[in-house]
């Protein structure tokens, strides 16, 4: 079984995002695929991400003062 990682930046309902979810449902139907999709931000179709594979949303905190902050809390640590 092949695995792919999909990189998308928000879950919305605009071409992009409707577009990559469609292609990763075309994958799993017709191929055997394991998909994982990282999101840079959820939105309307997060849920339906869900549905197709394991999805990972990068929830980044850009209203910290520091870089030391930044950065720590874009690797988990709080």
């Amino acid at each position: 079984m092949k695995k792919i990682i999909f990189i998308s930046h928000n879950a919305s309902r605009s071409g992009a995002p409707l577009y990559l979810l469609q292609l990763i449902e075309w994958l799993k139907c017709n191929y055997e695929v394991d998909c994982t999709i990282i999101l840079n931000a959820g939105g309307e179709l997060e849920k339906h991400f869900e549905k197709v594979g394991k999805t990972y949303v990068w929830d980044g905190h850009f209203t910290l003062s520091t870089i030391t902050e930044k950065i720590t809390a874009k690797l988990g640590y709080k």
